[in-house]
């Protein structure tokens, strides 16, 4: 679902951008009050035009940033559900994603290893009481 606006990592991003461009567009159109012949209306064109770049870079942020990190949470959270982490990405998400799936692999080969010695155990315990009564 495409929801840029419910990440707050980037609500945090666009509000700064949107800011960021309003700022330099009032700093351009101060600087050359020739380019507009009303105020009002450079401020109204201003406020769209810093609302669209907001809004595009929120978007990009979104897809880039926090869905990603959504997808390694979930992964996370159901490791034994059909989870998909971005492990081929060449950045540091693509990395945090690489370091919890060797984690996982290793936590998952410990555990496996326990689970084979317990059962080897049993087996040996479970070989001895039956042998019990002859020995005894």
């Amino acid at each position: 679902m495409f929801s840029p606006l419910r990440s707050r990592l980037c609500r945090r991003i666009a509000l700064a951008a949107f800011v960021a461009i309003l700022v330099a567009e009032i700093v351009v159109l101060l600087a050359w009050p020739s380019l507009s012949d009303s105020f009002v209306t450079a401020g109204l064109v201003s406020l769209v035009i810093a609302a669209t770049g907001a809004g595009f870079i929120a978007a990009t942020s979104y897809w880039a940033i926090a869905l990603p990190i959504a997808q390694i949470r979930e992964a996370i959270r159901n490791p034994e559900g059909n989870n998909k982490m971005p492990v081929a990405r060449n950045d540091e998400i693509g990395g945090l994603a690489r370091t919890i799936a060797r984690g996982r692999e290793h936590h998952e080969k410990v555990i496996a290893d326990h689970n084979s010695e317990i059962a080897s155990r049993q087996t040996h315990l479970h070989a001895v009481f039956e042998n019990m009564e002859q020995g005894v």
